[in-house]
């Protein structure tokens, strides 16, 4: 009696392994098809702003007249972009200098030939004269391929270049892919007697075998940080979703939605100057990442300007919201301030980036990226070796013996 239950139970755990083989292989073919693509587009991804800089510089470099670039004042340098900026063109940001020696940006709106959409335009002013350097299209929602290198990159990265519906596609596949982790991990647990092999390759193995443990290898020891990039970009995919789980644990701090400028009579806006100003008086440290242009005469200036201890140089969080006829801060958002969930959202997007550990962390990040395209390449080779194996082919179908159940499990 006590063998049948042995054997009984063994049958239900090798039809539970060919189960999740079933699983983890079907997922690594199709979703792992695209993610591969996903994480390549990520690496690019890691350094895109040095990478911008370099690919053009006449536009993003300046050459320092002094060791120290005096800027000109910020009014002036808005006031050189709005020269540039189309008749039909809406300003949106003044974009500050992120590295020694390059240029100002301001980013303009303007139609596109689908009046439901909007083409994003950049104009490049020399700091230290005030003086348009050119302009260059930035992005086009409709048809991504006419923007920039690195922008049609990130549209592929978060939505596989299909617009609104790609990001929901890619959040779907990211959730698809956390699935096939789990089902690699389990197929891979090992029993004591294998353990130490489980963590490494084989020596001198053949062909086959060292596929086999390259795709073993590749998913073990990213799979701590492919859950990590998989979970902050779900929470980049979607945002709503991510603030109520958070919440779940801490309160997060919603932006009011209806902060707005009191327009006076007679008063025009203060200007980018006394705006940035009023900044340093609310926030001396830091340094200025964006100034956003009222939108309208009720919209307001919003001002970002990156604390020292943030980790991230490419989203950064502390801002300020200032009414643009009176200058009154109308709110601000203030790491120093910040509840154990506002923390906690706000380390996702470095985590993702890799900036959340500096070079060391980026430099990571692009070595990760390859792993999916690494697994889906060993993945399918696996397959190919078993399909050749069991002459699929010719529609032989083995029986399947205990062996036969270790080897299939194995793909």
């Amino acid at each position: 009696m006590r063998t049948k239950e042995t054997d009984r139970d063994r049958d239900a755990r090798n039809r539970l392994r060919i189960f999740w083989a079933k699983i983890h292989r079907y997922l690594g073919l199709v979703p792992g098809a695209l993610f591969a693509i996903i994480g390549v587009t990520g690496s690019l991804l890691a350094f895109w702003p040095e990478l911008e800089v370099w690919l053009l510089p006449e536009l993003w470099e300046v050459n320092p007249q002094e060791k120290q670039i005096e800027y000109r004042p910020l009014d002036e340098i808005v006031g050189a972009a709005r020269s540039g900026i189309p008749s039909d063109g809406t300003p949106y940001a003044l974009v500050f200098p992120r590295m020694p020696d390059t240029a100002f940006v301001v980013t303009y709106s303007r139609p596109a030939p689908n009046p439901e959409q909007l083409e994003w335009h950049q104009v490049f002013i020399d700091p230290q004269t005030a003086q348009v350097k050119g302009q260059q299209l930035r992005l086009d929602l409709e048809r991504p391929w006419r923007g920039t290198f690195f922008d049609f990159v990130l549209r592929v990265h978060s939505t596989l270049a299909l617009g609104a519906r790609g990001s929901t596609v890619v959040g779907v596949l990211a959730l698809l892919l956390l699935v096939s982790l789990v089902s690699g991990l389990i197929l891979w647990w090992p029993t004591s007697r294998q353990l130490r092999r489980a963590f490494t390759m084989k020596r001198g193995a053949g062909h086959i075998r060292r596929v086999y443990d390259l795709h073993k290898t590749f998913g073990l020891y990213a799979s701590g940080l492919l859950v990590v990039a998989l979970s902050s970009g779900l929470y980049l995919v979607f945002p709503d979703y991510g603030k109520s789980l958070i919440g779940i644990f801490s309160a997060t701090t919603p932006i009011p939605e209806d902060l707005a400028s009191r327009p006076l009579p007679g008063e025009q806006p203060i200007g980018f100057d006394r705006a940035s100003a009023i900044a340093n008086t609310y926030f001396a440290d830091g340094r200025f990442q964006w100034i956003f242009f009222p939108q309208g005469e009720r919209g307001f200036y919003r001002i970002v300007k990156k604390a020292p201890d943030e980790r991230t140089d490419i989203l950064p969080a502390r801002a300020l919201w200032i009414d643009q006829y009176s200058g009154q801060i109308l709110h601000t958002y203030d790491p120093k301030q910040f509840t154990a969930g506002d923390t906690f959202e706000r380390w996702l997007f470095p985590l993702h980036s890799g900036e959340a550990f500096g070079l060391p962390g980026r430099i990571g990040i692009v070595i990760l990226g390859f792993v999916p395209m690494a697994l889906f390449v060993t993945g399918l080779m696996r397959w190919q070796h078993k399909r050749q194996k069991r002459g699929v082919s010719r529609g032989i179908r083995p029986t399947p013996s205990r062996q036969s159940i270790d080897s299939h499990t194995r793909t």
